[in-house]
């Protein structure tokens, strides 16, 4: 353990030492200062107003508006209208053979062979 009486010499990184400290202090401290003045000049210079605030806005809300109305004219493509019930059979929306609709919307029994030849006509 080391003795309490060994003190390190750290003044070798104590930057006030150097001749040339304060000088540098001073041209950082004015620079920032001159670059704070710049800043604020400009912010007078633009308008502030409801006016210049909305033309701001302006592209990011075209382009968000934009963007809705490819995905709701994307949705509408998509979503086709309903046929209207006089003209909708029933055998066309669960896409039935024609073979097998006549014989369901036959009054009479289909016969064996009847059958065997509208279930062959469907499978091909």
């Amino acid at each position: 353990m080391p003795n309490e009486s060994d003190h390190m010499d750290l003044s070798a990184l104590d930057p006030t030492r150097d001749a040339a400290f304060d000088a540098r202090v001073a041209r950082i401290a004015s620079d920032a200062m001159d670059a704070r003045a710049r800043s604020a000049t400009a912010a007078l210079r633009e308008p502030v107003g409801v006016l210049s605030t909305l033309t701001a806005w302006a592209r990011p809300t075209v382009l968000a508006a934009g963007i809705l109305l490819a995905i709701a004219l994307t949705a509408v493509a998509r979503t086709a209208a309903p046929a209207s019930p006089a003209t909708a059979s029933g055998d066309d929306e669960l896409l039935m053979p024609r073979s097998i609709a006549e014989i369901l919307h036959s009054t009479t029994p289909p016969s064996v062979v009847e059958l065997g030849l509208a279930l062959s006509a469907a499978s091909r």
